[in-house]
């Protein structure tokens, strides 16, 4: 089989985890839930997004309290991982902080995504398309999310490959 990369922007919001999950309540376990669910943490070039899967992929949500405790504690032991090319060593890595101490990138509104399909493909694709409202787009998130304390509204670039 190929690869694919793919790459989209838009507008979205980005909040520090731990403002994030300490704000878990039942009044809004939902939205934070889908949140956690479809982000990703802001990590250029590291591992925290393989490590921030592993531990949202065992969350159980039954249970708002527990799930914030268990995220609290999880997220607040939890970092970066150092793969080594060499050796094949991976272990887990805390220099640049735990992953609380990190942001939570997720799309709200979709501006413009691009891809490409092959096996060891090189070089350059795109695509474009008109100037949307951002203001507009703003404005919607910040009603959207209006219960929510600590986010900002951003433009979000997500890669994906694989």
């Amino acid at each position: 089989m190929g690869w694919c990369d793919a790459a989209e922007c838009s507008v979205g919001l980005r909040i520090q985890l731990r403002k994030l999950v300490e704000q878990i309540s039942e009044k809004n376990v939902e939205m934070i839930r889908q949140l956690i669910n479809e982000g990703f943490i802001d990590d250029s070039n590291g591992f925290k997004n393989e490590v921030f899967r592993e531990v949202v992929e065992r969350m159980d949500w039954k249970n708002c309290d527990e799930a914030k405790d268990y995220l609290l504690e999880t997220l607040g032991m939890r970092g970066d991982k150092f793969k080594s090319k060499f050796s094949h060593e991976v272990r887990e890595d805390l220099s640049g902080g735990t992953l609380l101490d990190h942001f939570l990138l997720c799309h709200v509104t979709r501006l413009i995504e691009t891809g490409r399909w092959g096996y060891y493909r090189h070089g350059t694709n795109g695509t474009f398309a008109k100037l949307p409202n951002i203001a507009k787009a703003r404005k919607e998130v910040r009603a959207d999310y209006k219960g929510l304390k600590g986010f900002s509204v951003v433009l979000v670039l997500r890669q994906n490959s694989g």
